[in-house]
């Protein structure tokens, strides 16, 4: 089967909240964020700090996602945009971090379900 997606990338600066703003980490983990931009922080490597520039790749299903301006985790609107689920995605009060952290991206999903329709099932 041939998977060849070209879909223009999109950063993380164009599904940023800017209107949360408000710090809130813990000092050890606000030294963490100090020292790092886009990889995986922290004593045990459960931690992530993203990239503004780049596409918010490899969320942790940890609610240990951090944001690349503002000293704070993702709130749910960026992380339901960063895992490419639609905005209003009733997650049914299980914890949204894992969802999208242990979930497929739904666009992906839909992208390799059409190639497999069109390789395999159309012709």
């Amino acid at each position: 089967m041939q998977l060849n997606f070209n879909e223009p990338v999109i950063p993380f600066s164009e599904i940023c909240d800017f209107s949360d703003k408000q710090e809130r980490i813990s000092p050890l983990y606000s030294e963490y964020y100090d020292k790092s931009d886009g990889t995986i922080i922290g004593k045990f490597h459960t931690v992530r700090k993203l990239n503004y520039n780049a596409p918010a790749i490899g969320l942790i299903a940890t609610r240990r996602n951090y944001h690349p301006l503002y000293k704070r985790e993702l709130n749910d609107r960026e992380t339901l945009l960063a895992g490419t689920f639609p905005t209003d995605y009733n997650y049914l009060d299980c914890d949204l971090n894992y969802i999208v952290g242990m979930s497929v991206p739904p666009v992906m999903t839909a992208q390799i379900a059409y190639q497999i329709f069109l390789q395999w099932l159309k012709k």
